[in-house]
């Protein structure tokens, strides 16, 4: 008998260290990010999960990759949607997402043409183009700033199954979302 409750406790610690289950924060604004549904056919979900990010409530991620490609070569669409307490704190981090996500543009990478509805908010976009197996990509982050909430974006564009102008389209969803009024039942 006592081997048996050793064998359950053994049991219970390994799976409670080994397992690693993610805390969901209640009321966490799902709905300001994008969804399959927003990116038509043709696109998975590759990812998704909660960050730690210094200062702030939650983060949430998630990666889309094109379903008809193989490996990363495969564009790709990324949305992070991180909420701090207050937006002093979300102010006081774009400097640091800036520094850690936007690239530095090389060669004669395409611009990114965004402007957000509310002009308080910060944004900050950036391109450069690389080249995988002979094949020119080009590569933009999206930094936003909206009140309490960081927002950023990935993408890797082939031209062809996902392009800039869809990019740009997808960066007015976003926006659009940013501004709902979550404490009403309508937005």
């Amino acid at each position: 008998m006592r081997r048996a409750a050793i064998s359950l406790v053994t049991l219970a610690i390994c799976v409670g260290s080994c397992v690693n289950i993610e805390r969901v924060p209640p009321g966490f604004p799902y709905e300001r990010m994008l969804s399959r549904s927003d990116l038509g056919a043709g696109w998975n979900v590759e990812q998704d999960s909660f960050h730690p990010v210094p200062d702030a409530v939650a983060s949430y991620s998630i990666t889309f990759r094109r379903a008809d490609g193989e490996g990363l070569s495969t564009p790709f669409l990324g949305d992070q949607l991180t909420v701090y307490p207050n937006s002093q704190k979300a102010q006081a981090s774009v400097d640091g997402w800036v520094a850690d996500n936007i690239p530095v543009a090389v060669g004669s990478a395409a611009q990114v043409h965004f402007e957000p509805s509310h002009s308080a908010d910060t944004v900050v976009d950036g391109c450069r183009t690389l080249t995988i197996d002979s094949v020119p990509y080009l590569t933009c982050a999206h930094i936003q700033q909206h009140e309490n909430l960081v927002l950023y974006v990935r993408g890797m564009m082939d031209g062809d199954t996902f392009s800039i102008s869809e990019y740009e389209g997808i960066l007015h969803t976003l926006d659009t979302r940013l501004s709902i009024d979550l404490s009403t039942p309508n937005g």
